[in-house]
């Protein structure tokens, strides 16, 4: 077949990057996220606009809740340079929620996972 004749699929639009190197901790008593990435220091950011294809990627690895990086009993926790975001699993699957930085940051509690470029 010809490459001008349609295959039924296109070319790639693009070529996604690798998922970056992650260091995941827990978070042990209530904290702000304000106090979080004070303590996290300068290189704690993931960027603004792979953040939902990092978060996707880690779900498809375990949909369900299975046992993965992500906790699937409480928050997970990551920082862009524009806001904070949550992804959590509720009744009705996995829910991704992101606040923007002027509204201030959220309390954390025991047991949720913060996730950090290595």
């Amino acid at each position: 077949m010809a490459l001008s004749e349609p295959t039924g699929i296109a070319r790639p639009l693009t070529t996604l990057p690798p998922m970056p190197s992650m260091q995941v901790r827990n978070v042990l008593a209530r904290i702000n996220d304000d106090q979080i990435e004070a303590l996290l220091g300068e290189r704690h950011l993931f960027t603004d606009h792979l953040i939902y294809v990092l978060i996707g990627a880690l779900i498809s690895k375990q949909p369900d809740g299975e046992q993965g990086p992500l906790s699937a009993d409480s928050d997970n926790l990551f920082y862009t340079p524009s806001s904070f975001v949550n992804a959590y699993l509720d009744d009705t699957g996995w829910q991704i929620v992101k606040l923007r930085r002027e509204l201030g940051g959220l309390p954390r509690f025991p047991g949720a996972r913060i996730f950090t470029p290595a």
